[in-house]
């Protein structure tokens, strides 16, 4: 066997070429914080921004929730306020009708308004168009969600559904219609003992879809530089019952897991 002082190499030169190869199989200690600290960088970088994003989007559907605030408190002084017309018994039935007939007419966002009987038929429409959505007769989910509330609220905000054959959604607005010893009373009353014999019928309004549509459409356009199709509005199972496509707002395409 030959040896290492045979093949001329001496033993002091082992330890500088392992210094060597040291210096290509890893890297220099003194080069691991700086990379540490650049990672660290970028990550509280890229944090920021997705928490800026985050801030930016509730923002902009806390925009939508006061727009779509403001359109239920319009709506429920309407209906509330004809509810206590008709419930105004010095008031000729034909008279009542027509002032709820001026105060849609000065209701810009409100297509038309619904009078109803107990059993949930239509005793009239106002409307300002054909183009509505409210029905002949409530629907028996609607009439006994409404018959449930009434019991404890005057204003009953129903969640999203079809109305009169309608393949989209609207949002039903109902007062109720008591006779006029009950609808005198402080409707900011905590709780209401009144049984279902003091109720006359309902007075109701529907956020319409194409108005809904259009609100997140535009909140959309407003947000995201013209672009109208980031802002959906659902309902509690997150269906979509809003958006700047209206047929895929028709198809109510749920949102959960997206």
């Amino acid at each position: 066997k030959t040896s290492l002082f045979d093949q001329g190499i001496s033993v002091p030169q082992l330890p500088r070429m392992c210094d060597v190869l040291q210096q290509f199989s890893s890297p220099r200690l003194s080069d691991i914080p700086a990379a540490v600290v650049g990672y660290v960088s970028v990550s509280v970088a890229l944090q920021s921004q997705r928490t800026s994003a985050q801030e930016y989007y509730v923002a902009g559907a806390e925009r939508v929730q006061e727009r779509l605030l403001h359109r239920v408190e319009s709506a429920s002084s309407l209906v509330l306020s004809s509810a206590s017309l008709l419930a105004n018994r010095t008031i000729p039935e034909d008279a009542a009708i027509q002032t709820v007939r001026s105060l849609l007419a000065f209701a810009e966002e409100t297509e038309a308004l619904g009078i109803y009987d107990i059993n949930g038929k239509v005793v009239e429409i106002l409307a300002k168009t054909s183009q509505h959505s409210l029905p002949e007769q409530l629907s028996p989910q609607l009439l006994q969600y409404v018959r449930t509330n009434s019991t404890k609220q005057y204003l009953i905000l129903c969640p999203p559904q079809q109305l009169s054959g309608s393949s989209v959604s609207a949002i039903p607005l109902c007062a109720v219609w008591r006779r006029q010893s009950e609808t005198t009373k402080s409707i900011s009353s905590p709780a209401l003992t009144q049984d279902s014999s003091a109720v006359i019928g309902y007075v109701l309004v529907a956020l319409e879809n194409e108005y809904l549509c259009n609100l997140v459409a535009t909140m959309s356009g407003t947000m995201f530089g013209g672009i109208q199709n980031r802002v959906y509005l659902t309902d509690t199972l997150l269906r979509v019952i809003a958006y700047a496509d209206r047929l895929s707002a028709h198809n109510q395409p749920s949102m959960r897991g997206k």
